[in-house]
């Protein structure tokens, strides 16, 4: 009898053992298992609400009013929204993405309407939090007989800034991505591709002005009209401020889209 009621002791102590190291996440062997199903949930529902909005306009800056917008959350597939522009050219709309999911915050956003060229940005909000209204320009389609194409631009000036300079001063590091994003842009024919290599070049190093123009001339390729002006706009002024940098393509690029 004393037998049996210390062996049963003995069972009721390991069976409490056991449920206490589950309970801890350990397993039979001893290593860390997967967190619980309760917990698993809780973390699912840390959520973070981004606000995406932008504004379609004309080169002349009057608005485009019923422009359809597809705005797609980059290294995320099935994260699209499809939008309609409201009488002001504007969008906006609220994407949801888990905490644990995200490391930082990038869409891209693609703009059409009949009579009008294509406009395409990718736009990168970082891990804040805080997004910007992203800014569209849709050219009319009967305008670009009295520009200078986007083909002959890039043939033009993208060959003369293949190779950089000493005084571009680029570390070895960023020398590599700029080779990169040239190859993928000018021998691959993939400007997409090339602006993730230009944008990590110029975010850390933002002063060389012709990895800025070159990265220009690849969201011009991609149909990102603003994003190409406001590198080229940066250019110039990096050129003003360190006149040893000067260089003739960004005043030129510059002056196309003018």
């Amino acid at each position: 009898m004393k037998t049996i009621f210390k062996t049963g002791i003995r069972v009721l102590v390991l069976l409490a053992g056991v449920r206490l190291l589950a309970a801890q996440g350990v397993g039979p062997q001893g290593q860390a298992g997967s967190i619980a199903a309760s917990s698993r949930s809780q973390t699912d529902l840390i959520q973070r609400t981004y606000t995406v909005q932008g504004k379609v306009k004309t080169l002349r800056g009057d608005p485009v009013r019923a422009a359809r917008v597809v705005v797609k959350v980059a290294d995320f597939m099935g994260s699209t929204q499809t939008l309609q522009t409201d009488e002001r050219g504007e969008f906006q709309t609220e994407i949801r993405l888990s905490l644990e999911m995200v490391q930082g915050f990038a869409v891209d956003v693609t703009v059409t309407k009949r009579g009008y060229m294509p406009a395409h940005e990718i736009v990168d909000f970082g891990n804040s939090g805080n997004t910007w209204v992203i800014p569209i320009t849709l050219r009319d389609v009967s305008m670009d007989s009295n520009l200078l194409s986007q083909e002959d631009l890039i043939a033009d000036l993208a060959p003369k800034l293949k190779q950089l300079s000493p005084s571009d001063g680029l570390a070895d590091k960023e020398a590599k991505d700029y080779a990169r994003g040239v190859d993928e842009f000018l021998r691959q024919n993939d400007a997409d591709r090339a602006l993730s290599y230009f944008a990590k070049v110029l975010k850390r190093d933002d002063t060389c002005a012709a990895c800025r123009t070159m990265w220009g001339l690849a969201q011009l390729a991609s149909n990102d009209w603003d994003g190409a002006e406001r590198n080229f706009l940066e250019a110039i002024k990096e050129i003003r401020d360190d006149p040893k940098k000067a260089r003739p393509e960004p005043y030129d690029a510059y002056g196309v889209m003018e």
